[in-house]
């Protein structure tokens, strides 16, 4: 199963997005036909992103000049030397203390936000955080470790926040990252890739975590995820000391790279009062350099998209003039309408766009955006959660009165129904519809485009992904399916956006694996696991023993861990009275827990392969004999019928932190037949 799985991943990185071109109706005008061929340019762009045309009529001293003038586009803005930002994870009171430090340095952030317990936390924290000039960033619903996840859920963790950030504090999101940066396994070696496609899938285009190869770690086509060198100062005591030898080391890589020229501070705001002093004190002297570029994850990701897929398409001289064609990034999946830089090697007399530009300095350029391209004003969102039917319910809209937009999964007829209705007074034009498919479908993204919906006329679509784009792997079908349908139009010549979502409630299938049927026990003080103990609770076919009449010293079931792969273990209970007893274990990170596994061989000697991850573990015994030192893969030897695993884990101060567990022959995605021990 991991091979179909490893090919799927790499499908999808292919299949980045698929375009489905709306055709202009017979009975429109050769006016209408041109204004729709001219918004909706075939994209060039690596993910299928809204491109547009931009003239700008250059003016030289001379025609000779004009002959030699040739126009580039720095790779910072204003050919700064430098972007520096700043991360900060987590739903935390102190962002708005950090935004405000960080704003009288004239800094940015970029807050990357779970789902809050309370949604005021929109209005009184984290609105002021984009007053402030900072941007909020997606650290998916509730903060899972991402590698333990089955396929679909990582999807729903990092997609459905998306929206819910979006519509919150109407905001565009477009940086991603990781729950505790975790990324590996060492069962699995796919996870990178299956976690970056999903980045991707997600529209995410900037990830700023501890390594600065993306790309490459995640198999996407360069210039589509951004990267960063980030270093911390210490989250809870930060000294310049610290912060200084950090930074030393991040220019030194860009210096040795510089074609990734972004260095990021974070990552938690911890501090108490002496550490924002320390910060102030570090911003004071870092904080005001005239060759860095301070920006936010969106104002970072916006521009180097831009730099990368932008092209002068064209350059019409004409004595001492020049006109020039730009084919430009439309801003609305780039999260910013942060201004193209122009270099002109020729000093020039005037430059002219929609308005007549300044220079920022000499042959340097600011070039915005056309005003009827921008990011938008309001963000809705509309949840389709029990997946109803299209006609059993209206989907009416909060924000834009008259509009209604919906979305449903039909099952029966594979086939996914949506439409957007106008019942306002005014048209929606220039409507780009965006498609998020969860992980079954090989084509991520799909595009629809629409020129305009009159007032009481309905935008609607139904689409049967073809049966070859399924996935055969399993592992891509099982757990939550999320769509999602992303609406960015033009309302009173407003830019605005409305998402609809439905979901359907797919269980994980359970089998006879390590998830579904180990049991556990502890934590207890390590001196009580002795060898002769291991020994006699390592005997197949024995009841095991409890070691003692305390919650923590009696086997029990894992809890339930929903969605999980099915080499994951939860070895932890939702019953408050073992909580209350482990709680000193874990908050000391002391005493040991015992997980056992029964599990069958059809014959005596076959070789299988224990998986695991060694350094979550001090030993394991098998059917009353101690194994030699763990590795990923140790070969071992059962006996025919079943048999029974003992292992030892190590303290850990977390009881959520999960185990990774399987006995197979090849894949840890195929386990031989396990059962739940008796006790």
């Amino acid at each position: 199963m991991i091979s179909l799985y490893k090919r799927a991943l790499l499908l999808s990185a292919a299949a980045v997005c698929l375009i489905l071109q709306a055709k202009p109706d017979a009975d429109w005008t050769p006016e209408q036909s041109r204004k729709y061929a001219h918004h909706f340019l075939l994209p060039a762009n690596p993910l299928g992103f809204p491109e547009y045309l931009q003239t700008v009529t250059v003016k030289f001293a001379s025609p000779e000049a004009a002959e030699k003038a040739k126009l580039s586009i720095p790779g910072l803005p204003d050919e700064q030397e430098l972007a520096f930002s700043t991360r900060w994870d987590d739903v935390n009171d102190k962002h708005l203390r950090m935004s405000e430090l960080l704003k009288k340095h004239n800094m940015k952030g970029t807050f990357f936000l779970t789902r809050p317990w309370n949604k005021e936390y929109y209005r009184k924290i984290a609105e002021q955080l984009l007053e402030n000039g900072c941007a909020i960033g997606s650290h998916t619903i509730s903060h899972p470790s991402l590698p333990t996840l089955v396929p679909n859920e990582a999807f729903h963790q990092m997609m459905l926040i998306r929206p819910e950030l979006e519509s919150n504090l109407n905001t565009c999101v477009v940086s991603f990252v990781l729950p505790g940066c975790a990324l590996g396994s060492r069962i699995e070696n796919q996870t990178a890739l299956a976690v970056g496609q999903t980045i991707q899938r997600c529209g995410y285009l900037s990830n700023p975590e501890f390594w600065n190869d993306n790309e490459k770690r995640y198999g996407l086509k360069p210039g589509t995820c951004f990267a960063t060198h980030l270093f911390d100062a210490n989250d809870k005591n930060p000294t310049m000391e610290r912060f200084e030898k950090g930074l030393k080391n991040q220019l030194n890589r860009v210096k040795k790279n510089p074609s990734n020229p972004h260095i990021t501070l974070g990552v938690h705001t911890w501090q108490d009062d002496k550490g924002f002093e320390e910060l102030d004190r570090i911003f004071t002297k870092y904080g005001h350099n005239p060759k860095w570029w301070y920006c936010n994850e969106n104002e970072y990701a916006a521009y180097r998209y831009q730099f990368l897929h932008s092209k002068v398409v064209s350059a019409k001289r004409n004595g001492d003039t020049v006109t020039y064609t730009i084919r430009r990034i439309a801003p609305g999946p780039l999260g910013s309408t942060i201004p193209l830089s122009l270099k002109f090697s020729e000093t020039p007399l005037s430059v002219k766009a929609s308005e007549t530009l300044t220079p920022t300095r000499t042959g340097l350029y600011k070039l915005p955006h056309d005003a009827d391209r921008q990011t938008p004003q309001y963000v809705e969102l509309i949840k389709n959660t029990a997946n109803l039917p299209l006609t059993a319910a209206i989907f009416e809209s909060k924000k834009f009165p008259g509009l209604s937009v919906g979305l449903h999964w039909d099952d029966s007829r594979q086939q996914l129904q949506g439409f957007l209705l106008n019942r306002s007074r005014v048209p929606l034009q220039q409507l780009n519809k965006t498609i998020y498919f969860p992980m079954q479908w090989k084509t991520p993204v799909r595009f629809m485009r629409t020129w305009e919906v009159l007032p009481g006329n309905k935008d609607a679509f139904l689409f049967t992904p073809p049966a070859e784009d399924r996935h055969p792997d399993p592992n891509l079908s099982e757990g939550p399916h999320l769509y999602v349908l992303q609406c960015d139009f033009l309302m009173d010549g407003k830019a605005q956006r409305i998402y609809a979502t439905t979901e359907l409630k797919q269980p994980v299938i359970p089998f006879p694996c390590a998830r579904d049927t180990a049991v556990f026990l502890g934590p207890v003080p390590g001196e009580k696991i002795t060898d002769e103990l291991l020994a006699q609770l390592s005997i197949p076919g024995k009841k095991l023993a409890h070691l003692g009449t305390k919650p923590t010293e009696l086997w029990r079931k894992q809890a339930d861990g929903k969605n999980i792969k099915s080499y994951i273990l939860s070895a932890y209970s939702t019953d408050q009275a073992w909580i209350k007893d482990s709680r000193d274990f874990f908050k000391q990170k002391k005493g040991n827990q015992l997980i056992a596994l029964d599990f069958t061989s059809p014959s005596e000697g076959k070789s299988v392969r224990l998986f695991c991850s060694p350094a979550q573990f001090r030993e394991a015994w098998l059917n009353g004999k101690k194994l030699p030192a763990l590795k990923n893969g140790l070969p071992i030897n059962p006996r025919k019928g079943v048999n029974r695993l003992i292992l030892v884990r190590k303290p850990v101060n977390w009881p959520q932190t999960s185990l990774e567990l399987s006995i197979a022959e090849k894949d840890p995605f195929q386990p031989v037949k396990c059962l739940k021990p008796d006790f």
